[in-house]
């Protein structure tokens, strides 16, 4: 009974060892969250396997208490087989005695001898019964013994190994916890300049929305296919048509373009942060040469006439595009009309949202 209780703690001690090796291989590939948690029940593992080594050594001290038990009765019964063997002599000499003194005590004593020989082989099997399965114990014992030894060195090194995977689970969850908290910190810092930059935009889209409506209010009374405004990628768009600033092929402003662009100028000269190009765009009749730089010198006309009145020459680019970004077909002298214009781009300065993503 005690054996078979042996066999079933150590093949439960062998399934709890299998299981934790199995689960540790598997829980260390665990996020940070059950990190933690494996290493709760590791502990708890850990736990009760010194519980079981404990129980273990428990049941090896019976066992050997049993063994000493076997070899103090093998002893006894050693001593009952001396006895018997010496008692079987004595009545062996005794017997042979009666023999030679009377044939008739003889054949009497012939069944008693025959009866006592029978109880002393009965008793001599029993006692060699007895004697193997001492020796057969003993023999289970030891391999048990050796057993339990190797099953001890097991658990030892399970017990460091365990240990050593819990202090390297908890460098992990400090490094996790740490990089958790650097990485909070930028995370931190990056929606502070996202709302940063937010603001700087909101701000820009704010002041051009302002500008669109003073320009509005300032160029009222124009013809809109003369002079027109558009709102475009956060930029403002003023384009005029040739017919309002020049005669054909001229690079002369006339009295009507001037006017319209005394009233731009009068508002982009009280405008710090806004960049001004002005463009010079031709219809495709003609030579390509000659329509590009016509564009470039009407361009530079009319950046002439906005820096006379008030806009700083250094806040002004002027630019010629000839005939290469018309805005309608060339095929109809309405759509060349479209063409042969004047457009100023008015872009905020990029200074401080470049300052706030650096």
């Amino acid at each position: 009974m005690k054996t078979l209780r042996f066999v079933m703690v150590f093949a439960f001690a062998s399934f709890l060892v299998g299981c934790v090796s199995s689960r540790k291989h598997e829980d260390l590939k665990t996020s940070r969250m059950n990190l933690q948690n494996d290493y709760d029940q590791l502990r708890k593992e850990s736990k009760s396997l010194e519980e079981e080594n404990a129980d273990m050594k428990e049941e090896l001290t019976l066992l050997k208490a049993s063994n000493k038990e076997l070899k103090d009765d093998l002893g006894l019964s050693r001593e009952r087989y001396d006895a018997l063997d010496k008692a079987q002599r004595d009545l062996i000499d005794r017997y042979e005695r009666m023999l030679k003194t009377t044939e008739e005590v003889s054949s009497a004593a012939a069944g008693e001898k025959a009866e006592l020989v029978n109880r002393l082989s009965q008793q001599q099997i029993e006692l060699d019964k007895k004697t193997s399965e001492l020796r057969t114990l003993e023999r289970s014992l030891s391999d048990k013994e050796k057993e339990l030894s190797r099953k001890d060195q097991e658990l030892e090194m399970e017990r460091r190994k365990l240990e050593t995977d819990k202090q390297d689970l908890q460098a992990k969850i400090a490094s996790l916890e740490s990089n958790v908290g650097s990485l909070e910190g930028d995370l931190e810092k990056r929606e502070a300049r996202v709302k940063e930059l937010e603001a700087a935009i909101n701000a820009q889209e704010q002041r051009m929305g302002a500008l669109r409506s003073r320009l509005n209010s300032a160029l009222i009374g124009f013809a809109s296919e003369d002079l027109s405004l558009r709102q475009e990628g956060g930029r403002l768009y003023v384009s005029l048509s040739q017919n309002l600033l020049f005669k054909s092929g001229s690079k002369t402003i006339n009295s009507g373009g001037k006017d319209a662009l005394k009233k731009l100028a009068g508002v982009l000269s009280g405008t710090k942060d806004v960049d001004i190009i002005v463009e010079g765009h031709t219809d495709s009749d003609g030579d390509d040469k000659p329509n590009w730089d016509l564009s470039v010198m009407r361009a530079t006309s009319v950046v002439e006439v906005l820096t006379q009145n008030g806009v700083p020459s250094t806040r002004v680019i002027a630019s010629g595009r000839g005939e290469h970004l018309p805005v309608a077909a060339n095929t109809s002298s309405d759509g060349k009309a479209k063409n042969r214009r004047i457009e100023i781009i008015l872009s905020p300065k990029l200074e401080e949202l470049y300052n706030i993503i650096k």
